[in-house]
């Protein structure tokens, strides 16, 4: 296990439940563009002045699939997911996550990011800031794949719409929406 890294303690967040905003790292700039995301994926909002999530997802070392999402599109798409999926995804973000604040590591399995031939980063953020109190979240690819399992075919087939609506790639790719692993 990394010593520089704490494991997650649910009793951390008793103390104090707001975020901790720092500058957003530069890992979660966009990569097409060459800096922080400017607006979000499906409304084109101004991100500068509203709460987003990002998500970016390596193979290796090359991004293979990056976006920003502003709190009100995750949550209309959220509203979307099946009851089922979302009370699956609930219970696993609650029991299996390990760590918070950290991507060297998987949150959920622990495994080291250096070892993780695919691997999600995701972060909350408002304006230029991110949260570094519950955030930054890696989930590894075995993981990934374990939390696509638990969705139900009405959540699968709005993650593929999704997909098709703003990638230019196969609906099937197994992408995590960015609902599924917010921090409740």
């Amino acid at each position: 296990m990394d010593e520089d890294v704490p494991p997650y303690n649910e009793a951390d967040e008793e103390e104090d439940s707001g975020p901790k905003l720092e500058p957003i790292d530069p890992i979660f700039h966009s990569f097409l563009h060459d800096g922080p995301f400017e607006e979000c994926l499906v409304c084109s909002c101004d991100l500068r002045q509203t709460h987003y999530l990002v998500h970016k997802t390596w193979v290796g070392e090359e991004v293979i699939f990056e976006y920003a999402m502003c709190h009100s599109c995750a949550e209309d798409l959220q509203s979307e997911m099946s009851e089922e999926s979302v009370a699956r995804l609930s219970e696993f973000l609650e029991t299996q996550r390990r760590r918070e604040g950290t991507y060297e590591v998987c949150n959920y399995c622990e495994k080291p990011i250096g070892e993780c031939k695919e691997r999600s980063l995701n972060a909350a953020c408002f304006g230029m800031e991110m949260d570094t109190r519950h955030y930054p979240l890696m989930i590894c690819g075995e993981c990934s794949l374990q939390v696509q399992e638990m969705l139900s075919q009405q959540t699968r087939d709005r993650r593929d719409r999704f997909i098709g609506e703003h990638f230019d790639c196969p609906p099937s790719m197994e992408i995590p929406l960015p609902t599924e692993l917010a921090k409740s």
